[in-house]
């Protein structure tokens, strides 16, 4: 019988000392949930409102947050429990993972978006002899600017996206010809 005692009180040693999976709950602060789109472990979650949305995550999950198309995002931060801000990756400002811990239990993520046509207010012209043959892309934020023959005006967030890469059209291509700035040539990089 005392061997039938001691399995017991072993199994329940063992039970209590096991760390207890929990979720974690987070609270998500969005401005405007009509130009991000949410995730957690990668899966959609719907019905997410302007202001401040209760989130349950599993332990050691991950959120993501994506900018829909035409919109990115400026800033995804959270609040730590001293009350500062502590920033969060933004990647090609258009997506962002937070992976959590239990340190994150209760903590207030913010997100802070914007529409890429109002924020690109400076811009540049670039001019093609054949559009059909050539790539421009903004770096930063890795968007396609589609060419035209001739002059095109290319919008750009000032001090942000701050990189036009021009290459072939085709990656199998010859290397452009040339590529100028305000008339001076550009020497070429990656053989493009």
């Amino acid at each position: 019988m005392k061997k039938v005692y001691y399995s017991f009180v072993l199994v329940l040693m063992t039970l209590m000392s096991m760390n207890v999976l929990a979720d974690t709950p987070i609270k998500l602060d969005v401005d405007d949930a009509s130009r991000i789109r949410v995730k957690v472990n990668y899966s959609p979650i719907e019905n997410i409102k302007n202001g401040v949305n209760e989130l349950t995550v599993p332990q050691y999950g991950s959120v993501q947050i994506e900018a829909k198309d035409g919109s990115y995002l400026t800033r995804v931060y959270k609040t730590n429990k001293d009350g500062e801000a502590v920033e969060q990756s933004i990647s090609n400002l258009t997506s962002c993972n937070i992976y959590l811990t239990d340190a994150d239990k209760n903590l207030k993520f913010t997100v802070k978006s914007r529409v890429l046509a109002d924020a690109r207010t400076a811009s540049c012209t670039v001019k093609v002899d054949d559009a059909t043959k050539v790539k421009l892309e903004r770096y930063e934020s890795h968007t396609v600017v589609s060419l035209q023959n001739g002059e095109n005006t290319v919008k750009y967030i000032p001090n942000v996206e701050k990189t036009l890469i021009i290459g072939n059209a085709n990656n199998g291509d010859a290397p452009l010809y040339k590529v100028t700035l305000d008339g001076t040539e550009v020497e070429s990089s990656g053989n493009q």
